[in-house]
């Protein structure tokens, strides 16, 4: 079977903020070189025109398409591109559409969490015609305490992420976020101290595993008060990738918690589950990226964390689990 391999390099009327994805094509060609190396046949798209009218015009039958296209910020958007592949049967790496656009809602995924009795921070919702006395009234409602979190309801990056400090902080940075995004809420969070972890799961069904339970810290490997656009971009360098220990709670125990999740959200092939843990070893569900950096040095690259797997590893077992999945269905 060969692959296609699918970025965006220009913005769209559906796919927004070319900025933000910056990094995609460095991604993309990494993983050119792993399936080339490892003599899996593979072409590389730059947009999602141009390999929908080649293969509609060439056939390519028996080609995998993985799209690295994250779409965010609008709630029909995250799964507008797996439902594309679902309505020309194109077999795909990764998740089907009800599963990106569960997972890229984040109030609609606090409430599956709440449905698991998995915790998630507390919220209330700001719309454009939120009125002031609203806003501060459910800030005393909710006993929330200074430092929040502002960010928006739609989409899977830390694009608008932020810490506001006073009530008039937050009355700012939400009209700002509100301004930015006409479609999309700003969800106001509690801020929960303690550590930034992230669980990055391989497969599907019963077959999904847990590579590891890694903390994101500073670069003399503290504690991150928020894991914004900041540190992912301008302080990427910094970022130290460990193994998450904390003495009140395992790491087996977290994985058992995010693999429940993993499936019952039928997740497939691969997905980052992002947590907060507190120094008590309470977990606080965040949000699942079914679209996840893939790249050395990112969570799903073991051996940049002590681990015994090589990211070349990981990349082939993902594109395994979707070629398998895909002969059960008969593509």
């Amino acid at each position: 079977m060969r692959v296609a391999l699918i970025f965006q390099e220009s913005e769209s009327s559906w796919r927004r903020h070319a900025e933000l994805y910056h990094k995609d094509s460095l991604q993309v060609e990494t993983i050119r070189r792993i399936l080339k190396k490892n003599d899996i046949s593979v072409s590389v798209w730059s947009s999602l025109n141009a390999y929908i009218e080649n293969r509609q015009h060439e056939g390519r039958a028996d080609e995998l398409a993985f799209s690295f296209i994250e779409n965010s910020f609008e709630r029909n958007r995250p799964g507008l591109v797996s439902g594309l592949f679902e309505l020309m049967d194109v077999p795909y790496v990764g998740s089907d559409p009800y599963a990106h656009m569960v997972t890229a809602d984040k109030k609609l995924f606090q409430n599956v969490c709440s449905r698991m009795n998995l915790q998630c921070p507390r919220f209330f919702e700001i719309r454009s015609d939120t009125r002031i006395e609203e806003i501060t009234g459910a800030v005393q409602d909710h006993s929330f305490s200074f430092p929040l979190v502002l960010k928006y309801r739609y989409g899977t990056m830390s694009y608008g992420l932020s810490i506001v400090e006073t009530v008039t902080h937050l009355l700012t940075e939400s009209d700002r976020l509100l301004a930015g995004e006409r479609n999309s809420s700003v969800l106001c969070q509690e801020y929960i101290p303690g550590h930034e972890v992230t669980v990055p799961i391989i497969g599907t069904g019963k077959d999904a595993r847990v590579l590891s339970v890694i903390e994101y810290t500073g670069p003399k490997k503290d504690p991150l008060r928020i894991y914004d656009m900041r540190w992912k971009n301008e302080l990427d360098e910094l970022i130290q990738l460990i193994p998450f220990k904390q003495g009140s709670i395992s790491s087996q125990q977290i994985s058992q918690q995010c693999l429940r999740l993993y499936r019952h959200l039928e997740l497939r092939d691969m997905s980052r589950i992002d947590l907060r843990v507190t120094d008590t070893g309470e977990i606080y569900f965040l949000e699942v990226n079914c679209i996840p950096s893939l790249g050395y040095d990112s969570a799903f690259d073991p051996v940049s964390y002590g681990g015994n797997i090589c990211f070349d590893e990981v990349i082939l077992e993902i594109i395994q689990s979707a070629q398998a999945r895909w002969k059960e269905n008969g593509l």
